[in-house]
């Protein structure tokens, strides 16, 4: 079977920038807690932002579950290109979401439901990577390509964790922390269109 290079790393790309996404939060989990969760004791405020990380992890399974179904019945690339602009919509959000002190018992609610999204996205888009690139590749290269998936999503990562440590230089205001979320975004959609021109997978 011929290799649609195109199609895998647009697959690619979209992963990185997705891990990225999600990985995002997990770095600024301590600096979001006093901002988002009101709480007269800090650790506790900690925990329940923390909780918010967590909280995405318990929906990847469904996500799973859910965009495997979709590519089953209605192809790999629409469940491919579904899971990653699904997820633009939380990490703006995180972005601009105001604070406890401006809106209140909203922000906390907003913000995990925002987490909740991002798992159940990356849930979808995890497997869904796997099993594109793996179906576009020759068969003697199947493990090579889910080796490339683990890899380039540890890149994401690795980019939202410097990306996180450079917005919180001292010489960055303090709302630096949502350049990383919003340009997450853009990159993520721009990704999107990238992915509307892939090639569906030869295996149905």
């Amino acid at each position: 079977m011929k290799t649609n290079k195109r199609s895998v790393i647009a697959a690619l790309i979209g992963h990185v920038l997705e891990r990225y996404d999600v990985a995002l939060y997990g770095y600024f989990s301590a600096m979001l807690a006093p901002i988002f969760f009101a709480s007269t004791d800090a650790s506790t405020a900690l925990l329940a932002s923390l909780g918010a990380f967590a909280a995405g992890y318990l929906m990847r399974p469904l996500g799973g579950i859910i965009f495997g179904y979709f590519g089953d019945r209605y192809g790999r690339k629409q469940a491919f290109t579904w899971s990653i602009f699904l997820v633009i919509i939380p990490t703006f959000l995180i972005g601009v979401l105001p604070s406890y002190d401006q809106i209140g018992i909203a922000a906390p609610i907003i913000l995990i439901t925002c987490r909740l999204m991002q798992g159940l996205c990356n849930g979808g888009e995890f497997s869904g990577a796997g099993i594109f690139v793996g179906e576009h590749m020759p068969k003697n290269r199947v493990g090579f390509s889910g080796g490339m998936i683990c890899a380039t999503g540890i890149l994401g990562a690795v980019i939202g964790t410097f990306l996180g440590a450079v917005v919180t230089l001292p010489a960055i205001p303090s709302w630096g922390w949502r350049i990383p979320f919003l340009v997450g975004s853009c990159l993520t959609l721009v990704s999107y269109f990238i992915r509307r021109n892939m090639v569906e997978t030869p295996v149905c």
